[in-house]
């Protein structure tokens, strides 16, 4: 028998930016945790909530991987489990000098050949401050019954539901500020999904997994 599913996440809520390296938030129970860093081309800089790095190549993707210039992280099955990539999301952001194209490649063969085409980070030519960045919905277990979800303060939670990794909502919950707590007792430990509505109608869903 065969699934598919999302296995495996990382999010850098809460760093500094500079970290050696960081562990992914969620990855599938038949998967060994997974660290993400840097090579040895690339320098750590602090920039709140990311994994971050400058000294990138800036020439080509052949000068990127005789630098160094790369960050890399490494999915390990358990014992008699296998599984297959299909799709990689990937939330990458530069400064106005930084680089400008990101290329995906594997151990399978050796780093020799490239997943997929070079894809190019374009300029954003505005931002919209009425837009939520996923970045912005900030989850943060306060004890084992409370859980608080704090958006940006130019926003306010309309609802929040709760959904277990199938997708069965557990929890929808009201809001009217740009911070809630809400009471999650009927929780076990485990991964689930905040699907965060706002006032605007916007809809972000981010992954969480509860510890206490």
């Amino acid at each position: 028998m065969s699934c598919y599913g999302q296995i495996i996440t990382f999010d850098f809520i809460g760093l500094t930016g500079s970290e050696a390296t960081a562990t992914s938030n969620f990855n599938d129970a038949n998967l060994s945790s997974s660290t993400i860093s840097r090579g040895a081309g690339l320098i750590a800089s602090n920039n709140g909530n990311r994994f971050n790095a400058n000294n990138w190549a800036l020439n080509d993707i052949a000068t990127a991987i005789s630098g160094n210039d790369y960050m890399e992280f490494t999915i390990t099955p358990n014992a008699t489990y296998k599984f297959d990539v299909t799709t990689i999301n990937v939330n990458f952001q530069r400064s106005s000098t930084g680089v400008r194209g990101i290329l995906l490649r594997s151990s399978l063969d050796g780093y020799t050949s490239d997943i997929d085409t070079e894809k190019v980070i374009a300029d954003a030519l505005s931002i919209d401050d009425s837009i939520l960045d996923a970045n912005e919905v900030i989850i943060t277990e306060l004890s084992e019954k409370e859980v608080q979800i704090k958006v940006g303060a130019n926003h306010t939670i309309s609802n929040v539901k709760i959904l277990d990794v199938l997708g069965r909502i557990i929890y929808s919950f009201n809001g009217n500020s740009s911070i809630e707590v809400y009471d999650i007792s009927k929780l076990s430990k485990a991964a689930y999904i905040a699907k965060v509505t706002l006032t605007s109608g916007q809809t972000i869903s981010k992954k969480a997994i509860k510890r206490l």
